[in-house]
């Protein structure tokens, strides 16, 4: 597409013409100013005709009506260098005038005829539609304030609530409450946390509720944890531990390792393992506040998800959300600082 200065003779009879353009114009189309046919340049003080959105009859009558034989515009290549002419009319001989002024008159009298056999006919009348009755009423949302705790009473922090069969899943906050909106009642709600068996919970009503979860009975087997000094059996009971033996001799190197795991970074996961479709909790712990990316990917190395996070605190709480569509399997989140340096990293087992 050329823009410039077009030349083109003037004939008389404006019924041929032809344009050209010696010495295309370089200046930007985009920058100018749109007008009603074409641009305004404000290099040359000048409007610019855009005659590639005419056809050849419509640059025939435009040419027809200016005086100046020198048109700033702009024209495809094939508009250029050829004869534009307008497009022959097609001769209609008198006597088809009479021919079809006699057949109107036909038309005109059998119609009238055929009016006063059958009779005048009377429109039917077109029935009025109540828009009002056709919306659809909008869909009611019920929301739930509910209570996750212990057979104690104590409370549950961080549970993770989802609704059975679908994506939508919140986490409890540190006081075990929860909100969650629900299109429907008795829809079900399933409830599960660290160390507590999944339960879950038909919702009836939207009235406030305390759900209780039952500690896992894999807490009742007995642990063996392996000292550097000696080794220390004992068991758990209720959730809680009962020692045999307490004896620990710490040494410096221990005291050192101890230290040092204090500063170093460390992620934990909870609730773990994850049903699949569940909101979990990442603790981190690290050095550096800043902006940081939380990577996850499966076990053949595919990014599933990717979320930038960021840390106002050295230890500070991330929720994430998993996906229906996971396959069971384990997954491995990495965490990283704002150059991409890796900080820490953890895993989640999805069933």
């Amino acid at each position: 597409m050329q823009l410039s200065c077009i030349h083109h003779p003037k004939p008389t009879d404006m019924k041929k013409i032809q344009l050209s353009i010696p010495e295309p114009c370089h200046e930007n189309w985009d920058q100018m100013t749109p007008t009603q046919q074409g641009r305004f340049c404000n290099a040359c003080a000048k409007q610019v005709i855009d005659f590639s959105e005419m056809t050849d009859s419509e640059v025939l009558n435009y040419f027809s009506k200016v005086k100046n034989e020198k048109v700033c515009g702009r024209a495809y290549p094939d508009q250029l260098d050829r004869t534009i002419a307008a497009l022959p009319t097609k001769k209609i001989y008198w006597y088809w005038n009479y021919v079809i002024a006699l057949f109107l008159l036909l038309a005109k009298s059998n119609g009238s005829k055929a009016q006063s056999r059958k009779g005048m006919i009377v429109p039917r009348p077109v029935g009025t539609v109540n828009l009002q009755a056709t919306k659809t009423p909008a869909a009611k949302q019920f929301i739930i304030h509910d209570f996750v705790a212990d057979e104690h009473g104590q409370a549950i922090p961080f549970a993770s609530i989802r609704l059975l069969n679908s994506n939508i899943g919140v986490i409890a906050d540190e006081n075990g409450k929860f909100t969650l909106a629900i299109d429907q009642l008795n829809s079900t709600i399933e409830v599960s946390a660290l160390n507590y068996e999944t339960k879950q919970v038909v919702i009836y009503n939207e009235s406030a509720r305390e759900i209780v979860l039952t500690r896992s009975t894999e807490l009742m087997k007995e642990v063996v944890i392996a000292a550097t000094s000696n080794t220390i059996r004992c068991s758990r009971t209720m959730g809680g531990l009962s020692y045999v033996n307490t004896v620990e001799r710490r040494t410096l190197k221990d005291t050192l390792q101890q230290w040092i795991s204090d500063f170093k970074p460390s992620m934990k996961i909870y609730p773990n393992p994850l049903a699949r479709g569940n909101a979990f909790t990442v603790s981190l712990k690290i050095k550096q506040t800043g902006n940081h990316t939380i990577q996850i990917t499966d076990a053949a190395g595919r990014m599933v998800l990717q979320q930038l996070t960021s840390v106002i605190a050295k230890e500070q709480l991330v929720q994430l959300q998993s996906s229906s569509n996971w396959s069971a399997g384990i997954y491995y989140i990495t965490v990283k600082d704002e150059k991409g340096k890796l900080i820490s990293t953890g895993n989640v087992v999805l069933q």
